[in-house]
Parts: structure tokens; sequence; C-alpha cells
């Protein structure tokens, strides 16, 4: 899989500064976590992020260092399922955990549907994140809810909104405005900064992407990552895709080398021996 010494050496130091209990666990421990960052990193997902993710699991959430590397593992893969790269989905859950760590081991699921709807919508993660932050207070639920309610004449309820989730505040949000029965791109400019204003927007490009995104899709998409199976097979695959061609020829040869070294080694006897019996004969 590409993974030698050089890359199993960057694997094992920085697990070893990022972490805080990598050292303590067995040698055999060590070298399958080790070789798992150093696929991981192929794919993009850098050692310094996942050695954060690896605490939060670890120290947040008691997972040993095994599940901690099998859940950054799933997490960082789990947006290939619709186009989004290891990489931004590891270091977009870094960045949300700042956030959704009070949720706990909930908080993949969370994050999970916010990534759906921000590939979805075309926008960023931690927007749909201040989004939701307007209904983190009763008083800012309540202001919210209210100024939407007016204009939209809507029924949006302050404390479910408070008591809601990060992803079920912007379900519940999108859909609100969309069943309000005119498209949110199709309102007076008037009513679109509005509305916009009302949720904490001040960028009409993004709020147009956010309260336009199709919900049937990121239902569909929501569902599709629910049920992908994340194999060990998969795992292995991604990781050989990055690999280019003049590369995996080295590893080919390499891997020869070393099947046929004990035939060589057998030839190598025989030859010095006929040597040998050839100088006596000819001297």
């Amino acid at each position: 899989l590409g993974v030698g010494i050089k890359q199993s050496t960057e694997a094992y130091k920085g697990l070893l500064t990022g972490t805080t209990n990598f050292v303590n666990l067995s040698a055999e421990s060590r070298r399958e976590i080790g070789a798992q960052a150093a696929q991981l990193k192929r794919l993009g997902v850098d050692i310094g992020t996942q050695s954060e993710m690896l605490q939060f699991f670890n120290l947040n959430l008691g997972m040993t260092q095994e599940e901690a590397m099998e859940t950054t593992k799933r997490i960082s893969l789990r947006g290939t399922e619709m186009g989004i790269q290891a990489e931004k989905m590891s270091k977009d859950f870094v960045s949300s955990m700042k956030t959704l760590a009070v949720y706990g081991k909930s908080g993949e699921e969370v994050f999970q549907n916010l990534a759906v709807a921000a590939k979805g919508a075309g926008v960023e993660v931690d927007k749909l994140l201040g989004l939701a932050s307007k209904f983190d207070t009763f008083a800012g639920a309540a202001e919210t809810t209210a100024k939407l309610n007016a204009m939209l004449g809507t029924q949006l309820s302050a404390s479910d909104m408070l008591l809601a989730k990060e992803d079920q505040r912007l379900e519940t949000l999108i859909n609100t405005i969309q069943a309000n029965g005119t498209a949110f791109r199709d309102m007076d400019r008037f009513t679109q900064k509005a509305v916009a204003a009302a949720a904490g927007i001040t960028d009409m490009n993004e709020a147009q992407k956010i309260f336009s995104m199709n919900m049937n899709e990121y239902n569909a998409h929501k569902s599709k990552i629910d049920a992908a199976e994340l194999s060990q097979q998969k795992m292995r695959e991604a990781v050989e895709a990055t690999i280019p061609i003049q590369e995996m020829l080295t590893i080919a040869f390499s891997e020869f080398a070393v099947a046929v070294e004990p035939v060589l080694e057998g030839m190598r006897f025989i030859l010095k021996n006929v040597i040998k019996f050839l100088m006596l004969f000819l001297y």
C-alpha cells in the first residue's frame, strides 16, 4: 500500500508527539495504528489532524486507541460516498467538535448530517454551524423564530429550536422556509434580505444556496451514507488508487526481490562452488 520506512516514521513521530496514550500501547498496537495512520496520510488526512481526532475520541469520549483510530478512519472516509475528500471531512470534523463535542458519541451523526447538507448546499460546515447557533439561547431562539414567523406566516417553535441539535435545527429551518410556497430565490429582494438577516446571514449568495437546498436529495444522501459499509477492502482500494504507476512498479520489484532472494542465494552458493571447481581444474 505504499507505506515504507519513511511513511511509517512520519506517522510514528506525529502520533507520539500529538497524542497522549500512543506511547503506552503495545508494540503490536503501535504498528497497526501507525500503519493505518500512514495509509490515511496517503488519502490526504495529515497526521496532525489524525492526532487531534484520536485525542478527542480517546480523552473526551473514553475510547481505546484502537477504537479511536477505527472511528477516525470511518469519519474520514464516510464522505467519499458523495464526493467529499477524506482530507476535508477530517478537518471539518476537528473544527466542528468545538461546538459538537457536547453531544459525545452522537456528535458524529450530527456532524455527518451537517457535512451532507454543506455538500448539497455548496457551503462550508462552519457556515451551517453559525446559522444553527442563532438558536443556542432561549432569547436568541425566541427572537429569531418571532421574526421569521412574522415574515413568512409560519409557526416555528422557539423552544423546539432551542432543544434541537444543530442538524435538526437546520432541517427544520429550511423545510419551514420552503414550505412557504415560494422558493427563497423567487422571493422579492427585500424579503430575501429580511429572512437572511433574521437567520444571521449577511451573504446573500450563501443564503440562497442554503435555503434553496434540495431537501429530497439531502435525505437521499443521508440514507446513502448511513447505509454505506466501510470495509477494510474499501480502505485498501482507496489507498491503492493514490499510488502512482511508477511507485507501484517500484513496490512490485521490491516484493519480487524479496520473493526470489532465497533462490538467488541458492544460485550464489552453486556458482561459488562451480567457480572453485573450475579454478582447480584449470590451474
